[in-house]
């Protein structure tokens, strides 16, 4: 999710660009999407001077205060589900489902442990190549681009 500062729109996903005003965030980009820093001119690796406006820097007291609100939410949900823990464990059916709880993800862990090595190997692979077919992989209904390419082009292609 990404927040543009100059108009107040706010992005799914890891955009180059604003939808809305069409500035880049937090980098200067070149045609060929190269990411510089805000001060440059010209881009560092294509020599391009067509570089693309970026949003207006967030100040650091901004940044320190989105810090803090999410550090003090975070304790106060901590806190409230804390609480809410506490007065079901003072039940005693509370107290079973909690040892239920506990058995289970005891036994799911031992069991996982029991898997041999290369199998458990294998799992992990596959679980990564969900994430790079899911992300990376191009696609035939999608122009054989991946689908965050594909995104990029219809926004694109709508501005």
């Amino acid at each position: 999710m990404k927040y543009c500062y100059a108009c107040g729109t706010a992005m799914s996903g890891n955009p180059f660009y604003c939808s809305s005003c069409g500035r880049s965030y937090d980098v200067k980009l070149c045609p060929r999407r190269h990411a510089n820093p805000r001060f440059v001119e010209v881009c560092s690796q294509c020599g391009s001077r067509d570089l693309s406006t970026p949003q207006p820097k967030v100040p650091f007291h901004w940044k320190a205060l989105a810090f803090v609100l999410r550090v003090l939410l975070s304790i106060l949900i901590g806190l409230v589900v804390l609480g809410i823990g506490l007065e079901i464990l003072r039940t005693s059916v509370g107290q079973v489902l909690f040892l239920l709880l506990l058995l289970f993800v005891a036994t799911l862990t031992a069991l996982w442990f029991m898997l041999p090595t290369w199998f458990r190997a294998v799992i992990h692979w596959l679980l990564k190549r969900r994430g790079h077919y899911n992300e990376q992989r191009p696609h035939s209904s999608l122009k054989y681009l991946p689908p965050q390419e594909f995104a990029r082009t219809l926004v694109e292609m709508r501005a």
